[in-house]
């Protein structure tokens, strides 16, 4: 399969993968979903392999097994964040360009409301910090519904830097409601 990636610690090349090797987590691998796309999973019921995803300490909660509500399969994410607080799923340094998209789905729970941003790092340093609002339509979350957050990389990561890990931030003054977020995935061509 063109994906795999080697164990060797340099860079694939012709298309592949690039992951650069830095820490314990083991590598992410795209895989070929059913509809025939290149998919980097990052959670799907858990945290996939290579993916750390945490909350800040003290700003807020979340559960990563949730089945209170959840869109596809059996679990959610669910986070309860304190003012601009957020979640974070870290990696190793991942090449996003073979990329189109970071795609998520995100629901504003029974009362909805909450404004999220997603932030990219590379390293500790922030990439980009973009309001979700832009690619879903809704300023704010509404209630007990799932939207779909579909971020081109260029959006995301727009100078092809490694990535290695992406934040999900109450974007507020105000703590936010419990929310949920559900099916995290790279999706390439």
């Amino acid at each position: 399969m063109p994906w795999e990636i080697p164990d060797n610690g340099r860079p694939c090349t012709s298309g592949s993968a690039s992951v650069a090797r830095s820490s314990s987590l083991p590598t992410p691998t795209p895989t070929l979903s059913p509809e025939k796309e290149i998919s980097l999973f990052i959670y799907d019921d858990a945290a996939e392999p290579g993916w750390d995803i945490q909350v800040n300490s003290g700003q807020g909660e979340i559960d990563l097994s949730s089945k209170s509500v959840v869109h596809n399969g059996r679990f959610a994410i669910e986070a309860s964040m304190d003012s601009w607080a957020s979640f974070a799923m870290w990696t190793k340094p991942l090449n996003t360009s073979q990329f189109l998209y970071l795609e998520f789905y995100i629901n504003g729970g029974s009362q909805g409301g909450q404004r999220i941003n997603v932030l990219a790092f590379s390293e500790g340093v922030v990439l980009t910090n973009l309001e979700t609002s832009n690619y879903t339509g809704a300023r704010i979350l509404p209630p007990g519904k799932w939207l779909m957050v579909r971020i081109p990389v260029e959006d995301l990561d727009p100078n092809n830097d490694p990535v290695t890990g992406f934040v999900i931030e109450n974007h507020s003054d105000d703590p936010a409601p419990t929310f949920y977020v559900d099916d995290i995935r790279f999706v390439g061509a």
